[in-house]
């Protein structure tokens, strides 16, 4: 096993078994029985890592970092495998996506936490998802879900963070943003250009409709500014244009 973390963590362009035990010298057979055949607790494997993480390197400057890995796969058979966007490419292509927590402060960094996005395909087939050692539990939850579900495990094992940050992909979904200010957690996120809103909070009002139905939600009222876009605001709102870069 020690051999399989330094062949992960080295420089090969391929980090499969039998790339990392060429590396080293054993039988390629040897490192996939061990990672094939011997059962690991792998929920137990994170609740130690995050527990070491939280007791060691706990710190007023930690940075949570929610992000996604796309790994390019070939057939039908790897969980949760379907065509779909593939950073890794470019383009739509054949691929599985998993969804990370990372943890970083100053010169520390590590991961500390992943799951498998399931598509709704892989979700709605469960003969497909037994074949695949899928267990039953694990259903299709949309990426920002999976996302809270690693923070709040990771918050359950002791890991603070000062901050989040998060590219767009998260940034522009408000449930997600809103479920992350419930838990009293600061964020800093991407969103897109085309993303809309205000500087300032626009005047609401939950009064009746004119038709005299109840308002379902707020409203801005009368001759209240219009929205724009996060482009219009940067480009034209006096308390963003000509503003200086603080670190």
């Amino acid at each position: 096993m020690g051999r399989y973390v330094e062949g992960q963590l080295c420089d090969l362009p391929r980090k499969s078994c039998e790339p990392i035990a060429d590396s080293h010298g054993i039988p390629p057979r040897t490192l996939q029985q061990c990672l094939s055949l011997l059962d690991w607790d792998h929920g137990l494997m994170k609740t130690r890592i995050q527990q070491l993480v939280a007791r060691e390197h706990a710190s007023s400057h930690s940075v949570g970092i929610f992000d996604e890995t796309v790994c390019p796969k070939k057939g039908e058979k790897s969980p949760g495998v379907q065509r779909q966007w593939c950073g890794a490419t470019g383009k739509k292509d054949n691929c599985v996506v998993t969804v990370h927590l990372g943890y970083a402060v100053d010169d520390f960094h590590c991961l500390i936490d992943s799951e498998l996005f399931l598509p709704e395909s892989w979700s709605e087939d469960r003969n497909r998802c037994r074949q695949a050692d899928i267990p039953e539990s694990m259903v299709h939850r949309p990426k920002t879900d999976i996302a809270l579900e690693l923070y709040d495990r990771a918050r359950s094992n002791g890991v603070t963070f000062t901050w989040l940050t998060f590219d767009e992909g998260y940034g522009n979904k408000v449930a997600f943003l809103d479920a992350l200010r419930s838990r009293g957690q600061h964020f800093l996120a991407e969103v897109p250009v085309s993303c809309t809103g205000w500087v300032d909070k626009p005047r609401t009002t939950t009064r009746r409709l004119p038709s005299g139905r109840a308002a379902r939600r707020p409203r801005l009222v009368q001759d209240s500014r219009p929205f724009r876009t996060v482009q219009e605001m940067v480009e034209h709102e006096p308390q963003l244009t000509g503003q200086p870069w603080k670190k």
